[in-house]
């Protein structure tokens, strides 16, 4: 009698299960308009963008290190600042296959980007229908095409590591929450995954783990259920051995590298946290507050698109202005009026979302510096999870089980098909990241590599200040590929971001090439051992040589007490016609 009591008080209050109908043709829809924007992105990237576009910046740094595997050891992830990278090399190990198979280009790091986002796109809402059937499929459907749409082919195909988290975070949600209603086998794929976000980003670091935490902590919970009478046979003979070793492998295999770095004596890991625990000031809550609640407000970036960032601080507006989320009220309302009528299933997934919106709030909270913009896009996913499941919630309780589900299905495919068909739209285009800026290096580089010939002796390439960083990359990308010896200086940001091997130790020395850009430009001519040997410029040479006694002369007036808008904005405008990029050569003596 006992037994029995106990068995039953511990079942959970649920609606009746859902029937699930197996798979059918709305799966199939649903995987095609998730998939079609990555398919036909990579078909533009590779026929399209073609051997021609060559990457610049972090995208160039980040192309070089793929290069390097299989050549040179790669242990640590791409470099943040100061003295320390991101904490391991997942993402250049993820790129390393696509990058030799299609072409050994810039290029080719784009397709990887697409394949990145595509396959843990559809591995998001694949997990989801095995975790709670179809209507859960539905929901990450709808949360990944959306913001996909919002994103723009640009972002969805960029290589960069602050973007090439964000649509892989679905996936680590989904099977966090897989491992979270008691399948272990989750388990090792969740190690995978929030791996390769934590080590591609160290801010993600607070989210995985309060995630992965959460999903053990509620699996633990499943489990000792399961064996306590409400599926005595399921928590018997769930598998345990299997799902564990494996996700000791995944772990072993991940975090070699950077550990093998640690012990070495580089110490990138100590570096990392240093900073993090240095007494530096943070934002405060109430700023991480309003950026997480602009995800929950009634016109969300993720629906809308996303306002340019501050000008100066380089924050999201939303940090400035007090933010109404009432889509959380209204999630945790519905949540709360239908507890007893969810699954165990729908029951964690809100818990998921809840814990995900609380520690995004803390980790931002606790950001050292501005809590930059580029960052944040991971918070569209979490917003318009919460949407998608409100609704869900909502027609479980209100609607019969399968009719809900056929209406969740029903409402979703009509909003998938509208993202959808933007978003393959948006992916015919053969744009690329920072055009106008590649445009420009593109436009010095020939001038360079006309000058700058395969010829013994090494090739320094350096900043002349700090804009300068933007180009040198894509300039030793572009002279390393034309076989010229290049290196660059020897300093703790260059050898973290290029690797020790691409660090110039002495031999001999053919020339130094600087890169200067707007005022540093007019520095350098002036300078009788520089040789100004590429050029590119808003306006040409003559015409910024006389905008330059212009601009001294408003200056003087400025300077002189006047406060004028017009004023402020002739200089401005001065400024901004005057943007230039030149590269001078300058050689050791004989």
């Amino acid at each position: 009698m006992t037994e029995t009591r106990s068995a039953a008080a511990l079942a959970p209050m649920t609606a009746p299960a859902e029937s699930d109908p197996g798979w059918g043709p709305a799966e199939w829809f649903m995987i095609g308009v998730v998939l079609a924007p990555f398919v036909v992105g990579f078909f533009a990237v590779v026929f399209g963008v073609g051997s021609g576009f060559h990457a610049l910046a972090d995208n160039a740094i980040n192309e070089l290190r793929v290069r390097d595997i299989g050549h040179y050891s790669v242990l640590i992830g791409p470099f943040s600042r100061n003295s320390w990278s991101h904490p391991g090399p997942a993402m250049y190990y993820a790129l390393a296959l696509p990058y030799r198979l299609l072409g050994r280009d810039s290029s080719a790091m784009l397709a990887g980007a697409l394949m990145i986002n595509g396959a843990t796109s559809v591995g998001a809402v694949v997990v989801a229908r095995r975790v709670g059937g179809r209507a859960a499929m539905a929901v990450f459907a709808f949360s990944i095409s959306i913001v996909v749409a919002n994103l723009g082919a640009e972002l969805v195909r960029n290589p960069w590591n602050p973007y090439l988290t964000v649509l892989p975070f679905a996936l680590m949600f989904a099977a966090a929450w897989g491992l979270a209603i008691g399948r272990t086998w989750y388990l090792p794929l969740v190690a995978f995954v929030a791996t390769f976000e934590v080590q591609t980003h160290i801010g993600y670091l607070p989210i995985a783990g309060a995630i992965a935490l959460w999903s053990l902590v509620a699996w633990a919970l499943a489990r000792r259920r399961d064996r306590l009478g409400a599926d005595p046979a399921r928590g018997r003979n769930a598998p345990i051995l299997g799902p564990l070793l494996a996700t000791v492998v995944v772990l072993g295999v991940m975090w070699a590298p950077p550990v093998i770095d640690q012990i070495s004596g580089a110490g990138n890991l100590d570096n990392a946290r240093a900073f993090f625990t240095r007494d530096t000031p943070t934002r405060g809550l109430d700023a991480g507050y309003r950026v997480v609640a602009e995800a929950y407000t009634v016109t969300p970036d993720w629906v809308l698109g996303a306002d340019a960032p501050g000008q100066f601080s380089g924050e999201p507006l939303s940090v400035l202005h007090p933010q109404w989320p009432f889509l959380a009220a209204i999630f945790l309302g519905a949540l709360t009026l239908t507890w007893r009528r969810q699954s165990r299933a729908v029951r964690q997934l809100a818990i998921g979302l809840s814990v995900a919106a609380v520690i995004s709030v803390i980790a931002l909270a606790r950001t050292p510096g501005p809590i930059y913009d580029y960052r944040l896009r991971w918070l569209w996913l979490l917003g318009a999870l919460t949407l998608a499941t409100t609704v869900w919630m909502a027609a479980r309780a209100w609607i019969h089980a399968r009719r809900a589900i056929t209406v969740l299905v029903a409402c979703v495919g009509a909003v998938l098909l509208v993202t959808g068909a933007a978003s393959v739209v948006a992916a015919t285009s053969t744009g690329v990241p920072d055009a106008t800026y590649v445009r420009r290096m593109d436009t010095i580089s020939r001038e360079v590599l006309a000058r700058v010939r395969p010829a013994p002796g090494t090739v320094i390439v350096r900043p002349a200040s700090f804009p300068g960083y933007f180009y040198v990359s894509g300039l030793v990308l572009r002279l390393e590929d034309s076989g010229v010896r290049v290196r660059v200086d020897d300093n703790p940001v260059d050898r973290l971001s290029f690797g020790a091997h691409r660090v110039y130790r002495g031999g001999p020395l053919r020339s130094v090439l600087s890169i200067a850009v707007d005022e540093s430009v007019d520095r350098l001519r002036a300078q009788p051992d520089q040789r100004e040997i590429a050029y590119w410029g808003a306006e040409s040479r003559a015409r910024r040589a006389a905008d330059a006694s212009l601009l001294a002369r408003l200056y003087v007036r400025a300077q002189s007490g006047d406060r004028s808008p017009s004023l402020q904005r002739r200089i401005n405008q001065v400024i901004t016609r005057r943007a230039a990029v030149a590269v001078f050569e300058s050689r050791p003596p004989s």
